[in-house]
Parts: structure tokens; C-alpha cells; sequence
């Protein structure tokens, strides 16, 4: 049995983060990328970050966070993360060797093709 897995280029990702800001736009709301961001100054405005997933809101004189996971708050995750792992014996796992490898079925996949009409490339798994 085949599974077709496909995934975006970036280009595909760069149009669709676009889309999702023209359509905020169409309805009074700022976004873009992070980085994008206009400088504060009308209070009352508000601005969703479409990569970071953070909405902003101008308080006149600077950006206030008013929901999302800013990184921050996602660099914590990743450090408790990372602790709480390093001392839980029980969540390290043995190298995969090349018996591994050997004893699977069928190791080896097709090279991933490009579909240029959808701007995707298609793993078959």
C-alpha cells in the first residue's frame, strides 16, 4: 500500500500567508509577517502576526500581545521540554543501526516528484 504524502514549497506558503493578510485587510485588520509589523502609534489598531500566530493590539506607543504563542512563550515550552526529558530516563531511546534498517520490509521510498500546478512536492511512503 502506497500513502501519498504532499507537502508545500515555499513559494505555495509564501502565497497562501499573503491570502490570509489580504483577507484580514479586507475586513479592517492588519497582518502579515511579524517582522512586517508597522511601527505603534494608532491606538485601537490591531495586527495578527500570521508566522508567529500572535494578534497584537497598538496601545498608541507599543504593540500589546493579546493572544497567540509569542516566542517567549514557545521558547519556554521548549526548554521545559527539554529539561523534563533530559531527566526522564525512560524517554531516551537506543541508536537505529543498520540491522535496523535491514531487518525493514522495504527501507528504501521513490525519490519525491514536484507537482508544479499545485506547488507541492509528493512523497510516496
Amino acid at each position: 500500500m502506497t500513502i501519498e504524502y504532499r507537502c508545500p514549497t515555499t513559494e505555495k506558503v509564501d502565497e497562501l500567508i499573503q491570502a490570509h493578510a489580504d483577507l484580514l485587510e479586507q475586513h479592517g485588520i492588519s497582518g502579515g509577517l511579524a517582522s512586517a509589523r508597522p511601527a505603534a502609534g494608532t491606538v485601537g489598531r490591531y495586527y495578527l502576526s500570521i508566522d508567529a500566530g500572535v494578534w497584537a493590539r497598538d496601545n498608541g506607543t507599543s504593540w500589546d500581545e493579546v493572544s497567540g504563542l509569542s516566542e517567549i512563550y514557545i521558547q519556554g515550552l521548549i526548554d521545559a521540554s527539554i529539561s523534563s526529558h533530559a531527566s526522564n530516563a525512560s524517554a531516551h531511546h537506543t541508536a537505529f543501526d543498520q540491522a535496523d534498517h535491514d531487518a525493514l520490509p522495504n527501507p528504501h521510498h521513490p525519490a519525491p516528484t514536484y507537482d508544479a500546478v499545485n506547488k507541492e512536492v509528493v512523497f510516496e511512503i
